[in-house]
């Protein structure tokens, strides 16, 4: 009897790959070998994905006050899928998540978004390249009880919506975590894929101490030159609202996905030690004139003519002009400054860069 069977919600797993790299097949077909490019992923605990079958059993005309069995429609094509996953961040996954979320595939280790950034959309069966993730992701929800169990759910053609990778150094040391949300209007598969052969949590960490240069630049009325602050901890949000467009086969599968709809947004937060220095963070908000600018840098290794060095590892944000969207003093027991900065189209060069190495 299955009463006596108790499964911890931490036994699931999930594990991502791209979409199916093969001939016609690609965007929307999840691929067909359980291999290492899957590769497994440190959540913090996993729920299924919240499933949207579309139902209609209310009243309708007939004899009676009471909404009739044989009027019932249910149909799971064509509906919108949506889950989020949050865990500890490792150089594995990160360039998944960066490239999938930016629709860039990175190149030098590092995701540009150039001046001009319009994100490609995705054609249903468009190619995928091995080893690129800024196209569709196939995502395996596997159940408890051993490498390959019916009672696990496949998805295909996901494409991430939100990221937003962070550390404190209050948690964990300061190790970057990641919080993701994923949309797909692909049809949703129960069964086993054996896991036997895929790729486990990857080992290499990412820690707030690995950027060894974290400057604030304040150029316009209120002037502070490449401020070395001292940060207590750092988010990274990058929002990306898709459309599902358009329909195709029996399942309604879409026929195109369009990609930052009616904008892409990468805005960078931080708390940072209150001093002379800091303060004209405040006035900067303060004063808000429309010429005044924000830079900001995050590496391991000093900036190289506006952009991250060949020599730069791990991960690191780079705003070369961004505005504040919100700065203030908390009354901690140390003095902090905490800031919001959206990063713009200057009309030249990058207008965001995020480093993957």
């Amino acid at each position: 009897m299955a009463q006596n069977t108790i499964f911890s919600g931490r036994e699931f797993s999930v594990y991502v790959n791209e979409d199916k790299v093969a001939g016609s097949d690609g965007t929307g077909t999840f691929p067909a070998v359980a291999n290492s490019t899957w590769k497994r992923l440190d959540v913090d605990s996993v729920t299924f994905p919240s499933f949207n079958p579309v139902t209609e059993f209310e009243m309708r005309t007939g004899a009676g006050r009471v909404a009739e069995f044989n009027q019932v429609y249910t149909s799971s094509n064509r509906v919108i899928t949506e889950f989020s996953l949050s865990g500890r961040l490792t150089t594995q996954d990160l360039p998944i998540f960066a490239e999938n979320v930016t629709g860039i595939v990175s190149a030098s280790d590092k995701i540009e978004i150039a001046s001009g950034y319009t994100p490609a959309s995705l054609l249903t069966g468009g190619a995928v390249v091995s080893g690129d993730y800024h196209l569709g992701l196939s995502f395996y929800f596997a159940a408890p009880g051993g490498a390959s169990i019916a009672d696990s759910y496949k998805l295909t053609g996901c494409v991430c919506t939100s990221l937003t990778l962070s550390a404190d150094m209050d948690d964990a040391a300061g190790r970057f975590s990641f919080d993701a949300s994923f949309q797909t209007a692909y049809a949703v598969t129960k069964g086993a894929v054996s896991t036997t052969n895929m790729t486990g949590i990857g080992s290499t960490k990412l820690l707030l101490a690995d950027l060894g240069l974290k400057t604030i630049t304040l150029l316009g009325t209120t002037t502070l030159g490449a401020n070395d602050a001292l940060w207590k901890s750092v988010s990274c949000t990058i929002e990306q609202p898709v459309q599902f467009l358009g329909t195709t086969g029996t399942a309604g599968n879409p026929e195109v996905i369009a990609r930052g709809v009616p904008e892409t947004t990468f805005v960078l937060s931080g708390s940072v030690k209150y001093d002379d220095d800091t303060d004209q963070i405040i006035e900067a908000y303060r004063a808000g004139l429309a010429a005044d600018y924000t830079a900001i840098y995050l590496s391991n290794v000093a900036i190289d003519t506006g952009t991250f060095a060949a020599s730069s590892t791990g991960i690191g944000f780079n705003i070369p002009k961004g505005k504040f969207q919100s700065a203030e003093v908390s009354a901690d027991d140390v003095a902090m400054v905490n800031f919001e900065v959206k990063a713009l189209d200057g009309g030249s060069g990058n207008a965001f860069e995020i480093l993957v190495a």
